[in-house]
C-alpha cells in the first residue's frame, strides 16, 4: 500500500493553508516542520493538533474511530514574514511651535498568532491565508491608529518639524499598544510583535516653515 504524506507547501508568505480533503487510512503519515503547527478537521471542525515530527502515521497520532473519515489539515505558518504599511497627508497645526505641515508614516511589520483557532475562523474556510489576505484585513485599523498617534503627537509636541526622528521610538510604541488593542487584531488572534517606522514631510511643507522662520528672525534684526 503507497504511502501518502501530508506536509505543508513552501512559501513563507503563506500563514495558513490547507491540505486536499482525504480519507484516514492506516497508510498516511504527516511531517509538521518546527514553525508549523498543524490541526485536523473533520466538517470544518477541529478534532486534534498535531506537534512537529518527521513523516509520523497519523493513525498513532489520533483515535481509531477516525478511520474511514474525510479529514482535511490545516498548517499555520508560526514565522512571520514583514508586512509593508504606510499612512500619509495626516494634517498637523502645532500651535505651541506656530507650525503647520503633513507628515506621513511608513515601516513593516512582523505578527505574532496568539489564537490559531482565530486565525483560521476568521476567513473563508479552505481558503490559504496568505500574509497579503492579513495584510488586507488589518491595513485599515493600522491606519486609523497611526493617523490618530501621529496627528495627537505631533500636534501637542514641543520638538520642531526638523527633529521629528528623535520621536520615533516612543510613536512606535505607542502606535503598537494601540494598535494590538483593535478588534481587527484581537478577533484573528493577532498582535503586533516588532514594527519599524519612519515619519516623513513633504519638502514643500519644510520649506514654508523653514521661509517662516527666516523671515521672522529678520524682522527681529531689524
Amino acid at each position: 500500500m503507497a504511502k501518502s504524506v501530508i506536509e505543508p507547501k513552501d512559501g513563507e508568505n503563506i500563514i495558513v493553508q490547507f491540505s486536499e480533503k482525504f480519507e484516514f487510512k492506516k497508510n498516511v503519515y504527516i511531517s509538521v516542520p518546527k514553525q508549523y503547527s498543524a490541526y485536523v478537521y473533520v466538517d470544518e471542525k477541529p478534532q486534534f493538533s498535531v506537534k512537529p515530527c518527521v513523516k509520523e502515521r497519523l493513525i498513532d497520532l489520533a483515535d481509531k474511530s477516525f478511520l474511514g473519515k474525510v479529514i482535511q489539515t490545516v498548517f499555520v505558518l508560526k514565522v512571520s514574514p514583514r508586512i509593508l504599511w504606510g499612512v500619509g497627508d495626516i494634517q498637523v497645526k502645532n500651535n505651541k511651535l506656530k507650525e503647520a505641515y503633513r507628515v506621513g508614516a511608513n515601516g513593516d511589520f512582523t505578527l505574532d498568532i496568539t489564537d490559531d483557532k482565530k486565525l483560521i475562523n476568521g476567513f473563508k474556510f479552505g481558503a490559504d491565508i496568505t500574509s497579503d489576505t492579513i495584510k488586507s484585513a488589518l491595513i485599515n485599523s493600522i491606519q486609523t491608529v497611526a493617523r490618530s498617534v501621529l496627528g495627537e503627537c505631533f500636534t501637542e509636541t514641543d520638538t520642531s518639524v526638523f527633529e521629528l526622528s528623535s520621536l520615533t521610538d516612543d510613536l512606535r510604541d505607542k502606535l503598537i499598544e494601540r494598535i494590538n488593542k483593535e478588534a481587527a487584531f484581537v478577533n484573528l488572534g493577532l498582535q503586533i510583535k516588532t514594527m519599524t517606522l519612519k515619519t516623513f514631510v513633504p519638502q514643500e511643507d519644510l520649506d514654508m516653515i523653514r521661509e517662516r522662520i527666516n523671515n521672522q528672525e529678520d524682522a527681529n534684526e531689524i
